[in-house]
């Protein structure tokens, strides 16, 4: 069994890896390997921080015959270990990208927080060794059966020796993948950077994990719930499969979270997510994420069409589709690393029809600030509105409250996107029951604020 910290490392090395997972066609001129020039690289970056830290090499269009590209971005973090430096190798030119450049920030926003990367030493930095291991375990097939195939690969180094069925134990990976523009298939390989021994993983639908996460659950509590399932990658394909996905369950009982990460059929994570959802369960109906690419079909293949290197992630949760917040929704992402608009589907969970489509720069402008507003109608009987603004994303709590101060519920608690918001209350206290006619107070916590209002409910 992986500890945590080698799991940690590990997703997010196959994170990167997928964000850079497409490609242009080869240039034949000016290809090298990812080692080529690595001393000048390092000079570049350190020009910018002296005590800058090489923690990843990448290349989107990778020659299978002899691991050279003509292109390779070397990804540099500084002291603080927030602020990325890329570094460009084109051919023999090798420039620092300007700062805050598109996709450092992409790659850098998109790791999780757990992520802590260690510098690469420069005795695994061979491509070629990587993709001669990939091509004999099965990335030849790959290409020879498919078409129009293209080969990125990303390197990390895990802080500690981890066990791999079929792996020596070894603190340094090349994650290769493997993808057919024609089909939208891909293959990824584990590729040990020291004796050159690879393994495959298979992406998956959104439903193959379900069952192992949900044995995970009933462990964490009898009454866990699933809340949440998501890409953990942004490289949903157009079979609707993902690498990595990540389930998260919450249990009443123990209020606790827990977000379970399903690669291949296999359990290699498990903690509490990052940002919380909402604690309302969600139905079961329709986490076939292959149906849910089907109904985006429309909207999706103008995008991949239109964008080289397009990214795309899935989430379905409550608290994600605006203007209301109780409604299960599964959230499409498209982006781009070329700066293209990204494209937002929305796909009702319930019924599994496609809801809404947006552009991003097409939708309304996100407030300014976070605002509660008056409920509507006020005083009311049998239910109300609550409407509510949210500047930015993040975490959300609306309760009610008695004249006297006492809680009566908790209408939404988790995170949401920012933009406009409604909830309703139909006069009912946490266990279900009417309460009696009075004044309430309803109360809306955000980003360490708080705004509270009063309502009158008149049986």
């Amino acid at each position: 069994m992986w500890n945590d910290t080698v799991r940690k490392s590990l997703y997010a090395g196959l994170m990167a890896a997928c964000l850079f997972g497409a490609g242009t066609a080869h240039a034949q001129t000016g290809e090298s390997t990812a080692r080529t020039q690595i001393d000048r690289v390092r000079e570049v970056a350190r020009a910018v921080d002296p005590e800058a830290r090489l923690v990843a090499v990448t290349s989107s269009d990778i020659s299978p015959d002899f691991g050279v590209s003509d292109s390779w971005l070397y990804l540099f973090l500084t002291t603080d270990t927030k602020t990325p430096i890329l570094v460009i190798r084109q051919g023999d030119q090798v420039v620092a990208a300007p700062a805050g450049l598109t996709g450092g920030r992409f790659l850098l926003s998109m790791l999780p927080t757990a992520f802590n990367p260690i510098a690469l030493p420069t005795s695994f930095i061979d491509s070629d060794v990587a993709i001669a291991a990939a091509e004999r375990n099965g990335g030849l097939d790959f290409r020879t059966t498919g078409s129009q195939t293209v080969v990125s690969a990303y390197l990390v180094r895990l802080p500690e020796a981890v066990g791999f069925e079929g792996l020596d134990a070894s603190p340094s990976f090349w994650v290769v993948t493997y993808a057919s523009r024609a089909t939208g298939a891909y293959r990824v390989y584990l590729v040990d950077a020291q004796s050159g021994n690879a393994v495959d993983l298979e992406p998956r639908t959104a439903k193959s994990g379900l069952a192992r996460a949900q044995q995970e659950s009933v462990e964490l509590a009898a009454d866990a719930a699933l809340v949440q399932v998501r890409t953990v990658l942004p490289d949903l394909n157009t079979g609707g499969q993902s690498l990595l996905w990540g389930y998260t369950f919450y249990s009443q009982n123990l209020n606790r979270y827990q977000e379970y990460y399903v690669v291949d059929g296999l359990l290699v994570y498990a903690a509490p997510p990052d940002m919380m959802p909402s604690k309302r369960a969600l139905p079961t109906g329709f986490i076939d994420s292959d149906k849910l690419v089907m109904q985006a079909s429309d909207a999706e293949a103008m995008y991949r069409d239109d964008s080289l290197g397009s990214f795309v992630s899935a989430e379905l949760a409550r608290g994600l589709f605006p203007g209301d917040s109780l409604r299960p929704v599964w959230k499409l992402k498209y982006a781009a690393l070329s700066g293209q608009e990204t494209m937002t589907v929305y796909i009702d969970a319930a019924s599994g029809m496609q809801v809404r489509v947006g552009v991003d720069a097409e939708e309304d402008a996100l407030p300014e600030r976070f605002e509660l507003f008056s409920n509507y109608p006020n005083p009311f009987n049998p239910e109300t509105v609550i409407a509510y603004q949210l500047p930015q994303a993040g975490q959300v709590r609306l309760s009610i409250y008695d004249a006297l101060g006492r809680k009566v519920t908790d209408l939404f608690e988790g995170r949401q996107e920012a933009g406009k918001h409604t909830l309703r209350w139909n006069g009912a206290n946490a266990q279900g029951s009417n309460v009696a006619s009075g004044t309430y107070l309803y109360r809306l916590e955000f980003g360490g604020q708080a705004q509270t209002r009063t309502m009158v409910l008149l049986r």
